[in-house]
């Protein structure tokens, strides 16, 4: 794992596109997961692929974080604590589907933690692009994103925040 996390700091974008599909399906599985979150700069150096603006590292990086999301809620405590939710909200405006369904699905996890709810409602934009992914038509990606929704609705904040777009309510309904 740490030969392949030094492949992600080479200045190529071919070399870290094909070092991250071998780290997200090596995250896959419970061994190679715990060996990269046990890796010390593993989560910043991943974090680093998701400011990266390549078209083809961002599916890969989204897949990584979505497997290591599946963790327990210390991994995904210092996922949330290192400013992904802003990068990762960032993918729910690209237009490829299953970029937003795997995305939809780490914030789903993500929002399981009180430090990953707190660190989602407090991106303004969250909420309303939430509820814009609820009007496409993807089933997969509105089943995460209503995942999503029901986790962030446990805390009072979550709750607010929902009710106060004008839209949520009748959305829900319809």
């Amino acid at each position: 794992i740490p030969l392949f996390l030094s492949l992600l700091r080479e200045d190529n974008l071919t070399l870290k596109q094909r070092t991250t599909v071998v780290l997200a399906n090596l995250s896959g599985s419970a061994a190679g997961h715990n060996a990269i979150i046990s890796c010390a700069g593993a989560i910043p150096l991943l974090l680093s692929l998701l400011r990266e603006d390549a078209c083809y590292l961002n599916p890969a990086s989204t897949i990584l974080f979505d497997n290591l999301s599946r963790a327990d809620d210390r991994h995904n405590a210092i996922i949330s604590c290192e400013g992904t939710i802003p990068l990762i909200l960032s993918m729910l405006r690209e237009d490829n589907p299953t970029l937003k369904q795997h995305t939809t699905t780490v914030l789903a996890k993500l929002a399981l933690t009180e430090a990953g709810r707190e660190a989602i409602i407090s991106c303004e934009s969250a909420i309303p692009l939430f509820l814009s992914l609820l009007r496409e038509d993807n089933l997969t990606l509105k089943q995460n994103t209503t995942e999503a929704l029901a986790h962030l609705s446990t805390p009072a904040a979550g709750r607010e925040a929902i009710i106060s777009c004008e839209s949520a309510i009748p959305l829900f309904l319809s």
